[in-house]
């Protein structure tokens, strides 16, 4: 079961890990910030942007 979100906001910071397993998710926001880890298992999410600032690991 996925949830409705289908775009994310560019220069997005998050301050912990984030979740976007399961969801409509096509692509990153520009400038993504996260200070953890990227879960982005059942999306078809098939790259990170090039401007991206991830301090953790991503997960597929």
């Amino acid at each position: 079961m996925g949830t409705r979100i289908t775009k994310l906001p560019d220069n997005l910071y998050v301050k912990g890990n984030l979740y976007l397993n399961n969801t409509k998710l096509t692509k990153l926001p520009s400038k993504l910030m996260v200070d953890g880890n990227v879960y982005i298992r059942g999306t078809t999410i098939h790259a990170i942007p090039d401007d991206a600032r991830i301090k953790g690991t991503v997960f597929n």
